[in-house]
């Protein structure tokens, strides 16, 4: 028996695996039990756990591990034993041993601790910060806009801290709003993102009540003495009423009307409601974008049923041209071989269809009728597309000359679920397939099964072919189609998804600004380290299916 590979790290509420091979190296036909062992044996199994082997033959079995996401769940490397029992020989017991690393994960929440009280010129607000997470975590704890420095703590897995957190009380009045945040005080292995709870300003004790309310009517008679004075000065100073001026009065019903030269078209015309339209604008991009991102076309959401292509040129801060096409809304984006069309999946009155449109913009051209989750992509000498309907692959002839698609040519291959990403030779393509990465040739053939931990979704290649980059559990990962390690591209903390390779950049949407929008980080980053991580694009609309 061997642990062919190692178990590597799981996080807590999530599953990691591995293999061990179990082989018969005895002269008869015998029957072997295989159970786990040692500190990780509560969370963990083997599929199958009985295995019938033929002399010298051997099988792979699948050890599993799924710790709970749960306070006593001990971070840290973790033993454990696979023992394997021949049912023929019982005497015979083989093991082997190994380690999983349990991971550390963070679950900060916080409640008030009960009502606000006014201590002096403070307002004091207690509140229980607990940590249902694996691992003591420090916080910083504060009200939200005071000046008054944050309070330290040191919360201990699966325990609670109460604490009076204290803020100025001048400026604030009885009623006003006060948000406690939360913040990560230690390494960037604690949360993420700040946790709050809200209180209000209470009523002032008698004495401070009557303190604020005598200043109130000193202040107010002094301002009073002041307009007094002002106003007789003034009217000292004017001469006789101008026989020539007129006064205008507003009847009760009238206002003066403001108008903003922005909310004024420039153009009363509109082009028909089933054109294509461009509209070009600076790209809504935060400053620290990379200057050597390429030609990037995504896909923006306006609306439940208002989703448009858009081509972000190269660059920084880049020009965007948003394609638009009323009545319709478009998905699955892909540039081809040359840069210089887009093919993408078009909806429009409940039937979608395979379209290609110059970068620029321009008239579409539309061809065969596919499905809802139907992907396309370019074939390497920008002649043909390959798209799926119905789970299966089609060829789709393109003439650059005349814009126009055939209605494909069925190539026999089955893709599950319809969606995959065609190779930058256009001759393999990538989908998932539960646990599984399955690259498969167009040709027929032997294909490729690549094992990653987790459950992998949207795989895309690399731009030369050699890596694969994926999502699982809402962060980005890259592998290699042959042999190597899988590297963490994003940290935790927020939900990633869509990737695609952008050169020496892998461009991503992502809630992490509150909005949705398209992050770039580095291709060559690992460990979560989210190495040249930057905004890509910064609007209220949400950006996805991004491709380069």
């Amino acid at each position: 028996m061997v642990l062919a590979a190692p178990a590597g790290s799981v996080v807590p509420g999530s599953s990691n695996e591995s293999v061990v091979l179990v082989r018969n190296t005895g002269t008869e036909p015998d029957v072997f039990d295989i159970v786990v062992q040692g500190a990780a044996a509560p969370w963990a199994s083997v599929e199958p756990a009985v295995v019938e082997l033929a002399p010298g033959q051997e099988a792979p079995v699948w050890l599993r591990f799924h710790p709970p996401r749960s306070a006593t769940t001990a971070p840290g490397p973790t033993p454990f034993d696979v023992a394997v029992v021949s049912r023929h020989d019982p005497s015979f017991v083989g093991v082997e041993s190994g380690t999983v690393d349990v991971a550390v994960y963070s679950d900060i929440s916080v409640a008030a601790a009960g009502d606000p009280v006014i201590e002096r010129r403070n307002v004091v607000v207690p509140v229980t910060v607990m940590n249902a997470g694996n691992a003591a975590t420090s916080v910083a704890v504060c009200v939200r806009g005071d000046r008054t420095d944050p309070l330290a703590l040191d919360v201990p897995a699966g325990d609670r801290v109460t604490v009076d957190v204290p803020a100025v009380l001048a400026r604030r009045r009885e009623g006003d709003r006060l948000v406690v945040d939360v913040l990560p005080a230690g390494s960037a292995d604690t949360f993420a993102e700040p946790v709050s709870v809200e209180a209000r300003v209470p009523t002032p004790p008698s004495t401070l009540r009557r303190d604020l309310t005598r200043s109130a009517v000193v202040l107010g008679v002094i301002v009073a003495i002041a307009l007094i004075l002002a106003v007789t000065s003034l009217r000292g100073k004017e001469g006789p009423p101008d026989a020539s001026s007129s006064d205008v009065t507003l009847a009760p019903d009238q206002s003066p009307v403001v108008v903003d030269p922005d909310d004024v078209p420039s153009d009363p015309s509109s082009p028909p409601a089933d054109a294509p339209t461009t509209t070009v604008a600076a790209a809504a991009a935060a400053s620290g974008a990379p200057a050597d991102l390429p030609l990037l076309v995504f896909v923006r959401v306006y609306g439940p049923d208002d989703r448009d292509v858009v081509v972000r040129a190269a660059g920084a801060r880049a020009q965007e041209t948003r394609l638009r096409s009323p009545g319709s809304a478009e998905s699955q984006p892909v540039l081809s071989p040359d840069r210089t069309h887009i093919a993408y999946v078009r909806e429009r009155g409940g039937q979608w269809n395979v379209c290609v449109i110059p970068v620029e913009g321009g008239d579409a051209s539309c061809g065969p009728t596919v499905g809802s989750a139907s992907s396309v992509g370019w074939r390497a000498d920008g002649l043909s597309l390959v798209t799926s309907r119905d789970g299966r692959l089609y060829d789709v002839e393109y003439d650059p000359a005349t814009s126009r698609l055939g209605s494909g040519t069925d190539l026999s291959v089955e893709v599950p679920g319809s969606h995959f990403s065609l190779s930058p030779d256009g001759e393999r393509i990538v989908f998932s397939d539960g646990r599984r990465i399955v690259v498969r040739p167009l040709a027929g053939g032997e294909g490729l099964s690549v094992r990653v931990p987790g459950s992998p979704q949207d795989p895309r290649w690399s731009q030369d072919g050699a890596r694969i980059v994926y999502v699982s559990e809402y962060q980005i990962y890259s592998a290699p189609v042959g042999d190597g390690p899988v590297r963490r591209l994003t940290g935790s903390g927020s939900v990633n998804g869509d990737p695609s390779v952008a050169g020496a950049w892998v461009v991503f949407r992502s809630n992490r600004s509150g909005q949705g929008d398209l992050y770039a980080v580095r291709a060559d980053a690992k460990d979560g380290n989210e190495a040249g991580i930057a905004r890509i694009t910064a609007t209220p609309e949400r950006d996805v299916e991004p491709a380069a």
